[in-house]
């Protein structure tokens, strides 16, 4: 076992969030994005189901990143306060 852990332990490091949870997330927000997309498409409106699918998976994303940046400690010398807004 500590084997693959050498191996797999760069390609999938720690994160703050379970792998469950983030996946969830991502699943979710194609799910809501593709709701949206869809009454779009049905309504003949511009910026359909794919373009809303990838708009809410690549915020789910950002946010994801987000909390991992705000949580790493990779690197860290010296305490720092970093704020989330600062970034939006």
């Amino acid at each position: 076992m500590g084997t693959l852990e050498a191996i797999f332990g760069d390609l999938f490091p720690r994160t703050h969030l379970p792998p469950a949870v983030i996946i969830l997330r991502l699943v979710l927000a194609i799910g809501l994005g593709a709701v949206i997309g869809l009454e779009r498409e049905v309504r003949n409106r511009p910026a359909g189901l794919r373009t809303h699918m990838l708009v809410a998976l690549a915020a789910a994303l950002f946010a994801i990143v987000m909390i991992e940046v705000l949580y790493s400690e990779i690197g860290v010398q010296t305490p720092t306060r970093i704020e989330p807004i600062q970034v939006i």
